[in-house]
């Protein structure tokens, strides 16, 4: 008898580590929120990031696109020889 009363408090202790782990699997640990916490700040910085790289490409797009677009006017006016155009759409080019 004495032999099952000792399983006993073994698998009292068993269940005691049991019930360690399962607080750190729960996310009781300060470690795992400051985790969560570092990552949330991260994400919303890097998305911070990403939107001025990508405002920054969509200007230079703009900047390429209102080139072509100023160069191509510029070609069909001098065909036309309209002089007063010419010079509004060639200085818009050299301003860009």
């Amino acid at each position: 008898m004495k032999d099952s009363n000792d399983d006993d408090s073994d698998d009292d202790d068993d269940d005691d580590d049991d019930d360690d782990d399962d607080d750190n699997d729960d996310g009781d640990d300060d470690d795992d929120d400051e985790d969560d916490d570092d990552d949330d700040g991260d994400d919303d910085d890097d998305n911070d990031d990403d939107d001025d790289d990508d405002d920054y490409g969509d200007d230079m797009m703009m900047m390429m696109m209102m080139k072509t677009y100023i160069l191509i006017k510029l070609r069909l006016l001098q065909c036309r020889r309209s002089c007063s155009t010419y010079v509004v759409f060639y200085c818009l080019y050299v301003c860009f």
